[in-house]
């Protein structure tokens, strides 16, 4: 084999690994991201306001019934004044929702309910929803509720039927953005290790 011919096989071959290591690395980074975002667990967030420390319960189920057990429950203490909530929900898929208010809460104001999986949803026709152990509940202006009880455990279900499941609207995007760039990050980085070698 000629020299010249020495010299272009081993820079195809630089090329080769070049390729392969930022084949490599974006695999495992696309790899490692889905496993991060997609398979994040569904998110309830709310903003609340209340006079007390409160533990909200989401209730949530996977299948087409509307009975909620304590197995698919997720308590979150909130405490007293203004709050933003987010609550994780350990669920492989979200059909139907309930939040409870906690134990004898007196008044409560929440808004802007949202569940955010690969879809986001948004709860907001609270005049829709059923209430239970509630003294009394009324629509502000602002798109809120405010529910009033000195019960224990009031709770209000939305009775939208979803089809939630983990991660969110932008988790395949994100995932080619980093698939695309630590290929060439991984590409550049191998092509300058390479080049040092003689």
């Amino acid at each position: 084999m000629s020299e010249k011919n020495k010299v272009e096989t081993k820079k195809t071959n630089k090329t080769l690994v070049n390729l392969l290591a930022g084949v490599v690395v974006a695999l495992i980074a696309t790899a490692a991201s889905y496993n991060y975002w997609h398979g994040t667990n569904i998110r309830v967030t709310f903003h609340a306001e209340s006079e007390k420390d409160i533990d909200y319960l989401a209730f949530y189920t996977a299948d087409n019934s509307h009975w909620f057990n304590g197995k698919e429950m997720v308590k979150q203490m909130v405490e007293a004044g203004s709050n933003d909530v987010e609550i994780i929900l350990p669920a492989e898929k979200v059909e139907h929702f309930r939040l409870d208010f906690g134990q004898y809460p007196g008044t409560v104001t929440i808004k802007d309910i949202k569940i955010i999986g690969d879809e986001t949803i948004e709860i907001n026709n609270f005049d829709k929803y059923t209430y239970y152990k509630v003294d009394s509940h009324r629509t502000n202006e602002d798109g809120s509720v405010t529910i009033t009880s000195n019960e224990k455990s009031p709770y209000m279900i939305v009775n939208d039927e979803f089809d939630i499941y983990p991660g969110d609207d932008y988790d395949w995007l994100r995932m080619g953005l980093i698939a695309g760039g630590s290929f060439i990050v991984a590409f550049l980085l191998a092509m300058l290790i390479n080049r040092k070698k003689k």
